[in-house]
């Protein structure tokens, strides 16, 4: 039934593929939300990894300079300790009777 100008008629078939559209439209819509949702929480995953990869670093990095710097430490009192015996051993030489 045409009531004015610019009134549609749309028979039973047409609201049923009317219908279809909107919920084919609306179906459409509600996947693309969840792909949003998902592909924000996956990056949001990502970049929790990335944090926690960084930390972990750190702490080898902290580690291996704290390492090094054991290292070197005791390297310098074993060099000390040498040099102090062979200082001592060098000075018993000297002092040791010299037959000639």
């Amino acid at each position: 039934q045409a009531t004015g100008w610019g009134t549609l008629l749309v028979d039973e078939e047409g609201r049923g593929r009317a219908a279809g559209s909107i919920q084919r439209t609306y179906r459409g819509f509600t996947a693309r939300q969840q792909v949003q949702r998902l592909l924000e929480q996956e990056l949001s995953d990502f970049e929790a990894e990335v944090q926690a990869e960084e930390q972990e670093f750190r702490q080898w990095e902290e580690q291996r300079a704290l390492a090094q710097a054991q290292a070197a430490a005791k390297w310098e009192v074993e060099v000390r300790e040498d040099a102090g015996r062979w200082a001592l051993a060098v000075e018993a030489d000297a002092a040791a009777p010299r037959w000639q």
